[in-house]
This record gives C-alpha cells, sequence and structure tokens, in this order.
C-alpha cells in the first residue's frame, strides 16, 4: 500500500464537512465570539453553523487519525 498521496487536499475538501465557505463561517464566529453573534440571531442560522462545526471536526478528526496510522506504520519499519 502507497501512502504518498500527492493530493491529499483534494480528499480533504471532497468530504462533507470541510469547504472553504464552512472555514470561513468558523472564522466568523471566532471573530463575533459565538455561533449566536455569527449568527445574528437567526436560530435557523445558528442550528446550521453548529452543524457545520461538529461536521468539520470530525473531518478533521478522521484525517488525524489516518495520519498517526501511517506515521505509526513507518515508524514501526
Amino acid at each position: 500500500m502507497s501512502y504518498l498521496q500527492p493530493v491529499m487536499h483534494e480528499e480533504l475538501f471532497s468530504r462533507s464537512g470541510l469547504s472553504l465557505e464552512r472555514l470561513k463561517t468558523r472564522c466568523e464566529i471566532a471573530d463575533r465570539g459565538g455561533i449566536s453573534k455569527a449568527a445574528e440571531g437567526d436560530p435557523v442560522k445558528q442550528s446550521q453553523f453548529s452543524r457545520q462545526l461538529r461536521e468539520r471536526r470530525l473531518v478533521i478528526r478522521d484525517a488525524m487519525a489516518r495520519w498517526r496510522q501511517i506515521l505509526t506504520d513507518v515508524l514501526s519499519w
């Protein structure tokens, strides 16, 4: 099995939960100090932002687990 993937970012961005738009939303949440402030009180947007953050966390967690396994395999040779 080859661990070299020349376009890893394409795989990450092709998954649901990670996009430039969602990263922008995350920045807005941080800049404004919370989900409700970034959503400007709109409960639909608050729910959407919360879901997007949860999905992004899962994508990043899965990618980190995959890289951890690759490093473990490489270092155990």
